[in-house]
């Protein structure tokens, strides 16, 4: 059954993307690559400093959710698909995915043991996932410059 949640985890969310416009996620894309690199950039901090254990994984990752190739990415496109440039708006959407995330998500890979909180509150962890989701905001502002011609 724990292998069916991380296989989810790491597929499924991709299946949202199909029906969106194509053009539009395409624009969202780099910030969602940004972010990975975020989140495993914290799950290495994770485990460096015992923040949390993951006690089950996919055969091919080690310290690393599947989530974070595939939950995490999809909802920062989709968010940013839907909310942006609204900055409002795409600050409430991550508020109210993050509290998911640690109240139902967390508690939900916790009790099916795939993984622990050790010496990270799950306050914290939804602090680190706010700062993100406002570091991804700063840099698809500054992604949308890259882009626009009219400025050069």
């Amino acid at each position: 059954m724990n292998q069916l949640i991380l296989w989810a985890l790491f597929l499924a969310p991709w299946l949202l993307i199909i029906p969106l416009n194509t053009e539009r996620v395409k624009r969202f894309v780099p910030v969602g690559l940004f972010s990975t690199v975020l989140i495993t950039i914290v799950y290495q901090l994770g485990e460096r400093y015992e923040w949390w254990v993951l006690k089950e994984n996919l055969f091919f990752l080690t310290n690393m959710t599947p989530s974070v190739y595939g939950l995490f990415i999809v909802m920062t496109i989709i968010v940013f698909y839907f909310t942006y440039p609204s900055f409002w708006l795409y600050l409430i959407a991550n508020i109210i995915l993050d509290v998911l995330q640690v109240v139902i998500l967390g508690k939900l890979l916790d009790q099916v043991n795939l993984y622990e909180l050790k010496s990270m509150p799950a306050y914290g962890i939804f602090l680190i996932a706010l700062l993100i989701s406002l570091i991804n905001y700063l840099f698809q502002k500054w992604q949308d410059t890259a882009f626009d011609h009219t400025r050069t």
